[in-house]
């Protein structure tokens, strides 16, 4: 077996991701080399287990419970973006993740919040099937909570351009608020004001994430300024 260490201790997450080669395949290992870690390899295998349960395919990722837990993750075939959509050449792709969430998420009157959902986390192959993958802050949570993942991946793609933001581009988010909010029940807690919402989810339930760091070090829509994630609410809503 040959190791290539991909990532060590990762926003002090205490695992390691490792690209694995045997003399059959090539994949992924994400290791955790402390007890306290451990529910993160297991909320890993939680969270594959729930998507593949949802797209009707089998779950090949492998856990393994020893002292320090394991898991395995197999090399999904396709194409990823970065976590910038860099408007207009991958709307079709948000689109296509929009309706996959739409689709699949809810879920008698529970919500599964992957809570790192970006584009940067998803594989698409040549059958625009997706992957989504990543998922150690895997939790569960009330339905009223729908839409979280999503503005946060809008969030990710257009942070770093708030004072840039296009006539174009703005129209295309309205867009993707519109297809969100169509048939959202009334008691949604994220979508009435969407970004500073997502703000106040992540602030306020913290701990479902299992950090081992404050929150505001890991995702900066935590300590993005109130002012600005309002301003974008009225742009786009």
């Amino acid at each position: 077996m040959y190791y290539e260490l991909i990532t060590n201790d990762h926003h002090k997450n205490n695992c390691a991701l490792f690209k694995c080669w045997d003399d059959r395949k090539i994949f992924y290992k994400k290791a955790s080399f402390s007890e306290k870690s451990n529910f993160i390899i297991e909320n890993e295998k939680k969270g594959y287990s729930w998507f593949f349960s949802k797209i009707k395919k089998e779950d090949k990722t492998k856990l393994f419970k020893t002292y320090f837990y394991e898991i395995n993750i197999p090399i999904f075939q396709g194409k990823n973006f970065s976590y910038n959509y860099r408007f207009p050449q991958n709307t079709e792709i948000v689109e296509l993740i929009i309706e996959f969430y739409i689709t699949n998420w809810l879920d008698k009157g529970k919500i599964v919040i992957h809570g790192d959902f970006a584009l940067s986390n998803i594989i698409f192959n040549h059958n625009n099937e997706l992957f989504i993958i990543d998922w150690e802050h895997y939790h569960i949570s009330d339905s009223k909570y729908f839409g979280f993942d999503i503005i946060h991946l809008l969030f990710l793609t257009l942070y770093e351009r708030i004072n840039k933001i296009s006539v174009t581009e703005l129209d295309f988010l309205k867009h993707c608020y519109k297809l969100i909010i169509d048939g959202v029940s009334d008691n949604n807690q994220i979508l009435e004001k969407p970004f500073v919402n997502c703000q106040k989810y992540l602030v306020e339930f913290s701990e479902l994430f299992r950090l081992n760091i404050p929150i505001d070090r890991k995702f900066v829509l935590a300590k993005f300024p109130k002012n600005l994630l309002e301003k974008l609410d009225m742009l786009i809503t």
